[in-house]
């Protein structure tokens, strides 16, 4: 077997030790459900997943779909270093073309619209009041089935976009599995490329990533030089918003409705989308962990038209917000930040190549660019205990104590238990008014509540 003992050693040695662990899979009853996250997989195991299914269920298409899958896996990895790069780049490519972007917009519309229909009437109603009140996804939970829809409708898309150019050439099966195994026989011949280009249109966003840059109702490709100059023409703010892990680890671009509850058409948003939940440690491009280095040139670039910039985030996004607070001019907002992720063992990056290392260079990472940037740093803290230590770790970078005073860094406490302090916050009604005071300095005031 390519890949040696570790890529062996994953495979039983016979079929009634694959019936036996076959329990304990989790490729579930139908035998149609992929995992949801493309960056962490793993060679094999989908395949032997679905095997099992096939063993215990007697499905015999599951079977032969699994054969295929490991079939081409290895026959993958039997190819020269320039033929695997060359295939990986073809994948890459069909991913940007415009029939397969156009395609997934109208999959995730179609998948909303059939979530609109599905609400009873009781639903519709409160989901009314939510569109009433500029529903804000970090702050309001999306439900789990309104995720596995977007995944599910993700999944579609890049079968049929990507199974006649990118799977079936190589052998792969033109379904969710075989997308996965190619993505996990990329990784394992060394190059995370696949999985990083497959990153940047695995999200709730329209728009694909990682960088969506947004100007009232117009979207810019934050790629094309041209369009980015277009965004900052006559706009004197840049916010840049670095998004969270998601509530059911879906990411979207957040805090769009609070920053247009400002009315400021000189504004300019820029969502920062981390797909592969490595803290925006990793080149969206490339898939390697790289410590935020590309992150730092582009968000040079990006801001360098602006007077103004602020960057705000919460929990993952707090910590980019942290981290890059080198590009900030105005003020950083940071909810909840996790500056020593250390600190959050439910919070863990799933990657194994995050490891203790690279988490404490982040949090040193975090430490200088505080010290550095000239903006204002306010912190947003709740009750959860690993959230209350975090501010520690920036009292030398601020040259000041953590306190509420007036100094450069500011840190708010609030009576809000747990991490969710986003909603927290927005049901104590007080969301909008303390994050647009505190990064744009406006006076917006939220109306009152109505009750049922």
């Amino acid at each position: 077997m390519p890949g040696g003992p570790a890529g062996a050693a994953v495979i039983p040695p016979d079929a009634q030790v694959l019936a036996d662990a076959a329990a304990f899979f989790d490729w579930g009853s139908t035998g149609a459900s992929p995992k949801q996250h493309v960056f962490n997989v793993d060679l094999w195991d989908d395949a032997l997943e679905a095997l099992g299914f096939a063993m215990l269920s007697g499905n015999t298409e599951v079977l032969c779909e699994a054969a295929d899958a490991v079939a081409a896996s290895a026959n993958f990895l039997l190819l020269s270093r320039a033929e695997q790069a060359e295939a990986i780049e073809l994948f890459a490519d069909a991913i940007t073309a415009p029939a397969f972007v156009s395609a997934r917009m109208s999959a995730l519309a179609a998948a909303r619209q059939r979530r609109a229909a599905a609400t009873s009437e009781a639903d519709a109603y409160a989901a009314a009041r939510l569109r009433r009140r500029k529903k804000d996804f970090v702050a309001v939970p999306p439900s789990v089935a309104d995720d596995e829809a977007v995944i599910d409708a993700l999944y579609t898309t890049a079968v049929q976009q990507l199974g006649p150019s990118a799977l079936r050439p190589l052998g792969f099966p033109a379904s969710a599995l075989g997308l996965r195994s190619l993505v996990g026989a990329a990784r394992l011949s060394g190059s995370q490329r696949a999985s990083a280009a497959l990153g940047t249109v695995w999200h709730a966003a329209d728009e694909p990533g990682p960088i969506i840059v947004r100007r009232g109702l117009s979207s810019f490709n934050s790629a094309n030089a041209a369009e980015v100059r277009a965004a900052a023409e006559g706009a004197t703010t840049l916010v840049l918003v670095f998004s969270s892990l998601g509530w059911n680890g879906v990411v979207r671009a957040e805090w769009g409705a609070t920053l247009r509850a400002a009315g400021d058409d000189r504004l300019v948003i820029a969502h920062c989308l981390d797909t592969a939940q490595s803290w925006f440690m990793t080149s969206p491009v490339t898939g390697e962990y790289d410590d935020g280095a590309w992150w730092d040139g582009r968000l040079r670039e990006l801001c360098a038209p602006y007077e103004r910039v602020c960057i705000l985030g919460e929990s993952m996004g707090a910590t980019g917000a942290l981290r890059f607070a080198r590009h900030a001019t105005g003020s950083v907002v940071a909810l909840v930040p996790q500056i020593d992720v250390r600190d959050f063992d439910d919070y863990a990056a799933a990657s194994a190549d995050f490891g203790e290392a690279r988490k404490a260079r982040l949090r040193d990472d975090i430490v200088a660019a505080c010290a550095e940037t000239s903006a204002q740093l306010v912190l947003h803290i709740g009750q959860d205990p690993p959230d209350l230590r975090q501010p520690h770790y920036l009292a030398t970078a601020a040259h000041d104590a953590p306190t509420d005073g007036d100094g450069r860094l500011r840190v708010v406490h609030h009576a809000v238990p747990g991490h969710a302090l986003g909603a927290g916050l927005k049901a104590q009604g007080v969301l909008r008014r303390t994050v647009l005071r505190d990064l744009l300095g406006h006076t917006y005031r939220l109306p009152p509540a109505r009750t049922a």
